[in-house]
């Protein structure tokens, strides 16, 4: 067995169905979500067979987001605070930015903003 890092021409030979979704799925302007530029998929490979892989996205993350409870509900409080992290978040080159919604409220707005779910997400450090 080998393990190496797949070149964009054969990350079709992937099997796992989530990863196969992920490489299927497009943003809005027809991008590609996993764009070679900031992502690899690490496979191993049996008697040249992938049984086993993962993707490694580089991906600009939102965190932090919070509304006063006096401000709470304000459609143009949610809308400026969206409108200026787009921005930003486009000046540092980023096509999407990531999150994660723990509370229904906000991942109806991820929905609403054309947000494409990915499985639960976990920090994993990588020092041996």
């Amino acid at each position: 067995m080998t393990a190496r890092v797949l070149p964009p021409a054969e990350w079709f030979r992937v099997e796992d169905p989530e990863t196969r979704a992920l490489l299927a799925s497009t943003l809005e302007d027809g991008a590609p979500v996993l764009d070679p530029k900031t992502t690899a998929i690490i496979a191993v490979e049996d008697e040249g067979r992938v049984v086993a892989s993962q993707v490694l996205i580089t991906v600009s993350h939102l965190e932090g987001s919070f509304v006063a409870e006096t401000h709470t509900g304000r459609a143009d409080v949610i809308f400026l605070l969206l409108k200026t992290m787009k921005a930003e978040a486009r000046r540092q080159g980023h096509r999407k930015v990531t999150t994660i919604a723990t509370e229904p409220q906000v991942a109806a707005l991820c929905r609403a903003l054309r947000g494409i779910k990915i499985p639960q997400q976990y920090a994993i450090p990588t020092e041996e």
